[in-house]
């Protein structure tokens, strides 16, 4: 699928709160919509990640999606009243989902002022027109609180993703990720791919 934005205001890095960063968003949920309404399943998923682990059979997981329309995190900090994230998310495109993603996204092209996570929590929580918005164990899908936990903390569980939220600006999310070993350029924009496979064989013991 081929998105034709037909300006050039989205060439530089966003910034988080600015409001081309809120605009994109509302773009992302017209596309998100489209995608259910062309009965596409999908996993929405962010860059500002790591991956430990491959998701893709535990995203197939029968157990996790079997009654489900729409999967999403839960956040590790609450954000006041919100409590669930954005990415990943997987995305079942039934007639519920439909109905809850065209509210959801003319909602977002009412109001410039706002953010999707603002409308889609309260909407999954009160199940609106019965949706069935289900929640990864926070242990699986982690946030930007894994960065602050210990190394035994750490330890005491796997997760297939982390995201690197509750931070703001790409600078300093990668100094972030290499502070905790988890960043793998060098100065040149070369992959250290042997420090990758170091890694990943530590965090999945």
């Amino acid at each position: 699928m081929w998105l034709d934005l037909s300006t050039n205001a989205y060439d530089d890095a966003l910034n988080w709160g600015k409001q081309s960063y809120v605009n994109f968003l509302t773009i992302r949920a017209q596309l998100m919509l489209s995608l259910a309404e062309a009965n596409v399943s999908y996993v929405l998923f962010e860059t500002d990640a790591i991956w430990f682990r491959d998701p893709i059979g535990y995203w197939r997981n029968a157990t996790l999606i079997d009654d489900a329309d729409i999967v999403v995190p839960i956040k590790g900090y609450p954000d006041q009243s919100l409590t669930l994230s954005f990415n990943p998310m997987i995305v079942l495109p039934t007639d519920t989902t439909r109905l809850f993603m065209r509210h959801f996204t003319q909602t977002l092209l009412a109001d410039a002022s706002l953010f999707d996570q603002d409308v889609m929590d309260p909407l999954c929580k009160r199940m609106y027109m019965g949706v069935r918005c289900r929640t990864f164990p926070w242990e699986d899908i982690s946030d930007g609180l894994w960065f602050k936990l210990s190394e035994s903390e750490r330890k005491t569980f796997r997760p297939y993703v982390v995201n690197n939220n509750y931070y703001v600006g790409v600078d300093n999310k990668i100094t972030r990720q290499a502070l905790n070993g988890l960043w793998f350029l060098d100065l040149k924009g070369n992959c250290d791919g042997q420090r990758v496979r170091n890694t990943l064989a530590k965090h999945q013991r």
